[in-house]
C-alpha cells in the first residue's frame, strides 16, 4: 500500500488493536461462511452421489429442478443475500448475522461428514 508520494502507508499499524482485532474478527466470520456453504454443498452432493437423499425442503426441490447446479444457486442466492444484509446492518447485528448463517453451515458440515462416513458402506450393500 503506498499513498500519493509513493511511500508505504502503515496508518493500519498505528490504528488502535480493538480496530485491527474487529477486522480480523469480520474475516475470520466470512472464512467460516464461505467455508461451511462450501463444506455443506459438497458433502450433499456427495452424499447424493453414494445414496443418501436431502431432507431440507427447499434443497430438495432445487435438486429435483436443477441437479447440483441448483443446490449451487440456492446456496449463492442465500449468501448474496447475507452480504447484502450484512452490509446494511449495523457493526454488531452484522457479526451477528454472519455468525448465525455460518453455525448452521457449520454444523449441517459436520453431519453431513459423520453419516457418510457412518453409513456409506450401506450405500453399497
Amino acid at each position: 500500500m503506498s499513498d500519493e508520494r509513493g511511500s508505504a502507508n502503515v496508518d493500519w499499524f498505528y490504528a488502535p488493536l480493538s480496530v485491527r482485532w474487529v477486522g480480523s474478527v469480520d474475516r475470520v466470520l466470512w472464512a467460516l461462511v464461505l467455508g461451511g456453504a462450501t463444506a455443506d454443498t459438497i458433502l450433499t452432493l456427495v452424499g447424493l452421489q453414494l445414496c443418501f437423499v436431502e431432507a431440507n425442503p427447499v434443497a430438495a426441490w432445487a435438486l429435483e429442478r436443477l441437479g447440483g447446479l441448483g443446490l449451487i444457486l440456492l446456496k449463492t442466492g442465500a449468501l448474496v443475500v447475507l452480504y447484502a444484509v450484512v452490509n446494511r446492518l449495523p457493526r454488531r447485528y452484522s457479526l451477528a448475522a454472519l455468525l448465525g448463517f455460518s453455525l448452521p453451515q457449520m454444523a449441517a458440515s459436520v453431519m453431513n461428514t459423520v453419516l457418510i462416513v457412518t453409513h456409506a458402506s450401506s450405500c453399497f450393500a
